[in-house]
């Protein structure tokens, strides 16, 4: 009789390799899922971040370049501009402020919106707004700080509307006018 080699081929699987297989998958599953869940949490903090320097930017803006019912800072007299703490404090501390802004320009041919040679700037800490003879122009506004130095407003604006971002405090200077 001759002699017949049978040989034998896997179908499937063994346990072991299943196993492996399932350990390398978890292994990947969990990193990407890791990487998903930090990259979503990072883009809801940059989101907050970035719209709490942007309103802090526009309010700013506001008080420097005015509006269309009042004038900015950069107009402001240097002898005539005061500011004074208004007594009202904020639940973290925060001093409220309120600055007596006066120009003296003296032209005939000057804007209606110069007409006011007075504008009152108040931080209220409570009620976390800025505003200018009544016209808010920011909200959220977790602190401010509004000094005069050397002919120089140094104005301060930090404002946190979402809370899950970074608090940033947007700061200029402005040069007053010399009259």
């Amino acid at each position: 009789m001759p002699c017949i080699k049978h040989s034998h081929t896997k179908a499937g699987l063994t346990l072991v390799e299943v196993m492996i297989a399932l350990s390398i998958f978890g292994l990947l599953s969990a990193a990407i899922w890791t990487n998903v869940l930090m990259h979503g949490r990072s883009f809801i903090y940059n989101r907050a971040s970035n719209a709490n320097v942007t309103e802090a930017s526009f309010v700013v803006n506001r008080l420097v370049y005015g509006g269309s019912n009042y004038w900015g800072l950069r107009i402001a007299s240097r002898s005539a501009c005061t500011v004074a703490a208004t007594g009202v404090t904020g639940s973290d501390g925060q001093i409220g402020w309120q600055a007596d802004v006066r120009h003296s320009v003296d032209d005939t041919y000057q804007p209606d919106i110069l007409s006011d040679h007075q504008q009152l700037i108040t931080y209220d800490p409570v009620a976390e707004t800025v505003d200018v003879d009544g016209t808010v122009v920011g909200e959220g506004v977790t602190d401010s700080y509004f000094r005069i130095e050397d002919g120089n407003i140094l104005l301060g604006i930090q404002i946190e509307r979402l809370p899950q971002g970074r608090v940033s405090l947007m700061e200029t200077r402005i040069k007053m006018r010399n009259f």
